[in-house]
């Protein structure tokens, strides 16, 4: 069994969607020598509950990544190989290494193919090495000197298998956590008409893949809020649905999930309709509220997302034709 058909496992964490926000994917795409060329215009959103992991994984040649900056995203590379968010101009702004031309009356972005196939290169042994250190196993020199480049290992010489074990958990903790924060990927708090949530936010789909690198490699499902405590925890099982009261484990255990349902029970005894017990009455009245949080919460983010986007470009632009 392959790296990718092991990690396409839904227990396994690949490919699990998580609340980043939508991103953009071009109108249309072609490759021009080593670059991929696209469109500014017509950039459409790409809703978060897609799954790019395994389809990023699978990317080997220009055509297929042509391919998926139509159907799942764009990257946004700067010619560094990098995401554009990885450093900032002079201006605060995302990385002036990110190219744009004029051509006509269009203006296009031009990204480099290179870069995108050695990023899913380095994903797809980022989780060969999950594989085998989960399975307490050394990972592959060979794979590990082609995930971090030509560099001297220190665990090589270790002769401790707990210790180089370890070591070997620690740099690729490293190396994930360089994924998201080349990303952007961060909790922030977002603020509405029905309070104050807390989000994740990264750079398009490069924060969505950054996010399920990390939970494939971490096997784990994906993240939750616990309705009591409100804290991040990540699940033991199935992901909570989004108007589904949930709970940590500390929380659950203490009896929390029990206290809710009495106060809920209590607080519905005024509202006793003919054919509807209380705690189902107030149960609706919550799960009513929750999606109508949801749903101004995606609204929020969604212009929020357009909004920097445009920002974004706005300012790359001003700078490229003072050039």
């Amino acid at each position: 069994m392959t790296p990718l058909s092991r990690h396409r496992d839904p227990e396994f964490g690949a490919n699990r969607p998580f609340p980043l926000g939508p991103w953009v994917a071009a109108s249309s795409a072609s490759i021009e020598g080593e670059w991929l060329v696209y469109p500014l215009k017509g950039l459409r959103e790409i809703d978060s509950s897609t799954a790019v992991l395994d389809p990023f994984l699978a990317l080997e040649t220009p055509d297929q990544v042509a391919g998926f900056a139509q159907n799942r995203g764009v990257l946004g590379l700067c010619e560094h190989g990098l995401p554009l968010t990885h450093a900032t101009g002079p201006d605060g702004g995302p990385c002036p290494g990110f190219r744009f031309e004029t051509r006509g009356t269009a203006r296009v972005a031009l990204e480099p193919v290179r870069g995108w196939l050695a990023r899913a290169r380095q994903a797809e042994r980022i989780l060969t090495l999950a594989v085998d250190l989960n399975d307490a196993r050394d990972g592959d020199p060979g794979i590990w000197a082609d995930a971090l480049g030509d560099i001297s290992f220190s665990w090589a010489k270790t002769q401790d298998r707990r210790r180089r074990l370890r070591q070997q958990r620690e740099a690729l903790s490293d190396l994930v956590n360089n994924w998201c924060q080349a990303a952007a990927v961060g909790f922030r708090l977002v603020a509405s008409d029905h309070g104050i949530s807390v989000v994740v936010q990264g750079q398009g789909v490069n924060g969505a893949i950054a996010l399920q690198l990390m939970a494939a490699v971490a096997k784990k499902k994906g993240f939750a809020v616990c309705s009591y405590c409100t804290h991040f925890y990540t699940p033991e099982k199935r992901l909570p649905k989004a108007t589904q009261l949930n709970y940590c484990k500390v929380c659950r255990e203490g009896g929390a999930p029990s206290r809710v349902a009495k106060r809920i029970e209590r607080e519905g005894l005024s509202g006793t309709r003919r054919g509807r017990t209380p705690s189902k009455m107030r149960i609706r009245v919550e799960v009513a509220a929750e999606v109508a949080r949801i749903v101004e919460q995606q609204k929020l983010w969604k212009s929020m997302v357009r909004e920097r986007l445009l920002e974004r470009m706005t300012r790359s632009n001003v700078k490229k034709d003072g050039r």
